[in-house]
């Protein structure tokens, strides 16, 4: 009896360690099933969007890379598949030759936040419709030195999380029928665009920064820039501009470096008291025609600015600097040190000359 007691202890004993052994072993593979997300990104196959490229990155995101693609068909054939989900960070086609139009099947169903399609030398038109699949995903879309002359900017009021909207380097002439409740970033610089109308900026309320270096701008009409309450960067460099009216541009910055103007390369002569106000960052005026600096004028700008530019303008540096020589805090405000028409330099100028020959 004794030994069949401890032949049945010994059988007990060994089952219940199985069931425990076995029981631990079903939580510990529980426990690593939930660690397998039920719901993985996954790319398309590679064979079926070839020459287009697909990776996911942090964050379980889709970008699709179109680079290599060889023809319009073949990019709109690409995107007429089944995917294993049409949801997409970004799309970036770059340096590509054979593109010439997009369509409104070109992308098919995918939707993206960014585009970005640069260097694309023979696309000249973005049909109606083309991005429209992302009309409420798509946050910045860059369309740089294309040689884009058509684009349906009267559909960008469809694109509900739209805030950066570039064009730069294309063929777009005359201003975009262009209304956005949600842009706030306009690159345009290097377009033949032409004089901006004074209401341009009604139909974008939020607008931050508006950019249109080299755009063939010849005169800014009063309020043109001063009816946009959260513009805080300006730049018109490089076009035609010989004067501002008073009232041209207000900013709205917060900051040293929230509220900058350049005007640079223009042949602009002087600034009237009231062209320009809200400037607290950086103010850009290099190679114009500007003569003189006059204490009504520029006094009150320099008092709010972090820092003025303005180099390679014929300066006749007489009387009208003798407060701007007097005033190191402002002097200092000033980047570099500007040559005058007579060859001296701004901040080299000796104070007691000027206080004798102009008091």
């Amino acid at each position: 009896m004794a030994v069949n007691f401890k032949f049945s202890l010994l059988t007990i004993t060994i089952v219940v360690n199985i069931l425990v052994y076995c029981n631990a072993s079903a939580i510990k593979f529980d426990v690593d099933l939930e660690k397998v997300p039920s719901n993985a990104v996954a790319c398309p196959a590679a064979e079926d969007i070839a020459p287009c490229t697909c990776k996911v990155g942090e964050g379980d995101v889709m970008d699709m890379d179109c680079s290599k693609v060889t023809s319009d068909a073949e990019l709109a054939s690409i995107f007429s598949k089944t995917f294993p989900s049409n949801t997409f960070r970004e799309l970036f086609i770059e340096f590509n030759r054979e593109i010439t139009t997009l369509t409104a099947d070109s992308l098919g169903a995918a939707t993206f936040t960014k585009i970005a399609i640069t260097s694309c030398t023979q696309l000249k038109t973005i049909e109606e419709n083309a991005f429209m699949a992302s009309a409420a995903t798509l946050e910045k879309l860059v369309l740089l030195k294309n040689d884009l002359s058509s684009f349906p900017f009267e559909e960008m009021s469809q694109y509900t999380k739209l805030n950066w909207l570039e064009l730069s380097v294309n063929s777009i002439t005359g201003w975009p029928a262009l209304s956005s409740d949600t842009l706030a970033n306009l690159i345009l610089f290097r377009n033949p665009i032409g004089n901006i109308p004074v209401d341009a900026f009604q139909t974008l309320p939020n607008i931050e920064q508006f950019n249109c270096f080299d755009c063939s701008i010849t005169e800014v009409e009063a309020g043109t820039f001063t009816r946009s309450p959260k513009l805080q960067k300006l730049v018109l460099g490089y076009n035609g501009l010989t004067s501002l009216p008073v009232g041209a541009i207000k900013l709205h910055g917060h900051g040293p470096t929230t509220s900058n103007l350049g005007i640079t390369n223009n042949q602009i002569i002087s600034f009237p008291e009231g062209a320009v106000e809200g400037i607290q960052g950086i103010l850009g005026i290099d190679f114009n025609r500007v003569t003189s600096l006059s204490e009504e004028v520029w006094r009150p700008i320099l008092e709010n600015l972090f820092q003025f530019s303005l180099l390679n303008n014929p300066l006749a540096c007489v009387c009208d600097v003798m407060w701007l020589i007097d005033s190191p805090e402002l002097l200092a405000k000033i980047k570099g040190n500007p040559r005058c028409a007579g060859g001296k330099r701004l901040k080299n100028l000796d104070p007691a000359v000027f206080h004798a020959m102009c008091q």
